[in-house]
């Protein structure tokens, strides 16, 4: 069964039905050792307020503002080139540029912001979809489908990252006990 840690901890805690969507059904969870009480809360996305200030930021260019929203200290011509300059992940720059959060970097603390023509698109992208794999068990022979890496990942218990990685090379995964070997294929 498809049944993660977190849906057990939560519903575990609280008076509420887990429901198990592979069975159809919903459950009542108890662990012992925990007391039950109030309903499960689910934890959403935490949404920033826009950034307000009287710079002009150039068109088309990604901005790192300083902590007071006085100066620009540099123009990027995208999200990743801002995030090597802070020695960042380019995810952090995309998750909170245009928005009031200090984003803390091994530079300092900064603000990164846009125009607004080019805030609209950045906001309108929509993220990169699943992409289906197939897997090829170089032991058996059998090629199972996945709807995504991540739920080949899932499944292999092999890390996301590595499943791209010979994917992308078309090289074979070999386990490091050289007992599992793959050969993953994009559909």
């Amino acid at each position: 069964m498809d049944i993660s840690h977190q849906l057990i901890s939560r519903y575990s805690k609280s008076m509420d039905y887990a429901p198990i969507k592979c069975l159809g059904i919903d459950v009542d969870v108890h662990v012992k050792g925990f007391d039950k009480e109030g309903h499960v809360i689910h934890p959403g996305a935490k949404v920033y307020p826009r950034l307000v200030h009287d710079l002009s930021l150039s068109f088309n260019k990604v901005s790192v503002l300083d902590s007071s929203l006085t100066t620009i200290l540099g123009s990027y011509p995208t999200m990743y080139a801002a995030a090597k300059w802070a020695k960042i992940r380019q995810i952090e720059v995309r998750r909170y540029i245009g928005t009031k959060y200090l984003v803390p970097t091994s530079e300092g603390k900064f603000y990164f912001d846009t125009d607004d023509a080019t805030l609209e698109s950045i906001y309108k992208k929509a993220p990169n979809n699943s992409k289906p794999v197939d897997v090829l068990d170089l032991n058996t022979g059998v090629l199972t489908p996945y709807s995504s890496v991540t739920k080949a990942s899932q499944a292999l218990s092999i890390h996301h990252e590595f499943i791209t990685k010979h994917m992308v090379k078309k090289t074979t995964f070999i386990s490091l006990d050289n007992l599992r070997k793959y050969k993953f294929i994009v559909k």
